[in-house]
């Protein structure tokens, strides 16, 4: 995965200055956000050429990256607690709760509706600062924040 300053496409790595990398190397390519890069199959010569241009920050292997349902030593908030009957604590906290169905009440400077992180999931029930235009639109950024 080859992280860079500006969106390099299979289309612009094949113009590149003699690019050892043909675009059918290519397996991805990120260009959304602060990230942009790609990800190729390169051996040692493509990955000492790609890593020498300018405009990329770094190369690194890709790796797989998988979300665990046990935190070892979770953070001072009480969780240790929440997971187990009976003393002693073990130092996890371990659920496997997805949230799935959950309803979540935020008191804050309101929210964002249609934001598309929030999938249509968000829904206002009252509007306790605005009381002249009660629309819970968020007025500060916090509430959508928080919310998210």
């Amino acid at each position: 995965v080859a992280r860079a300053r500006q969106l390099l496409t299979a289309e612009n790595i094949d113009k590149a200055d003699a690019s050892p990398l043909p675009s059918s190397r290519m397996i991805a390519e990120y260009g959304s956000g602060g990230i942009r890069g790609f990800a190729a199959r390169m051996d040692k010569k493509q990955l000492q050429h790609i890593a020498g241009w300018d405009v990329v920050d770094y190369v690194e292997q890709n790796a797989f990256s998988r979300i665990s349902f046990t935190q070892n030593t979770p953070s001072n908030w009480g969780l240790d607690r929440i997971d187990q009957g009976s003393l002693p604590l073990d130092l996890k906290y371990q659920t496997n709760a997805t949230g799935c169905g959950v309803n979540v009440y935020v008191v804050d400077t309101g929210i964002v509706l249609d934001l598309p992180d929030l999938e249509g999931r968000a829904k206002l029930y009252s509007d306790e600062v605005d009381f002249a235009n009660p629309n819970g639109y968020d007025c500060n950024g916090h509430g959508t924040h928080v919310a998210g």
